[in-house]
């Protein structure tokens, strides 16, 4: 009845960048209960790498949404809070935490909150909301604007129109940064 979504972003490019973010895929693979809280998973993570990737960090948001009762606990690493799309209003997932990798014996804060019926919830890395188009604009506001619009059509259309309207503002797919984007829909 338990479902983890986790979502960082690693600082960098290239090479570097990938070995962190394998790294970090083998340490949530192996960190055995510290996976039923987000606090103590992060803690786990950030002690582990924490003066062992040079100059780099990266942010990071889990999530353990419990179906039977319709709660979601969460920590943020200083990540993009997610969006939370409620009866047509947006608020974030917010939470205080360092990124990890930058300092030892970190404490990330916990929150839960309960969901109900036809919430849903998007996660992304900052490469959605900075993408720009030829002018400079950011997609961030067209983001905001694109949920208001279309938060009662379900979240795998609503995912698409964003992928669609992302592609369009940044001249048919051409981005600066790598992106992420995850959907999640209460039924």
């Amino acid at each position: 009845n338990l479902l983890g979504l986790f979502i960082s972003d690693v600082s960098g490019h290239g090479v570097p960048a990938a070995l962190i973010t394998s790294m970090v895929k083998a340490l949530i693979d192996t960190a055995g209960e510290s996976r039923d809280s987000p606090n103590e998973l992060f803690k786990y993570i950030n002690n582990t790498i924490a003066n062992q990737i040079n100059d780099n960090f990266l942010t990071a948001f889990y999530g353990i949404f419990d179906s039977e009762n319709k709660s979601f606990t969460y920590s943020r690493a200083a990540h993009n809070p997610p969006l939370l799309i409620r009866n047509g209003y947006i608020s974030e997932l917010t939470g205080k935490g360092k990124m990890l990798g930058i300092l030892k014996d970190v404490q990330y804060e916990e929150n839960t909150i309960q969901l109900q019926k036809g919430d849903k919830m998007i996660l992304y890395t900052d490469g959605l909301t900075e993408a720009v188009n030829s002018n400079g604009d950011e997609f961030e506001d067209k983001l905001i604007n694109l949920l208001k619009k279309e938060h009662q059509i379900p979240i795998k259309n609503l995912m698409n129109q964003i992928e669609s309207e992302l592609k369009i503002h940044c001249d048919n797919g051409f981005f600066d940064d790598d992106i992420c984007l995850i959907g999640m829909e209460i039924f």
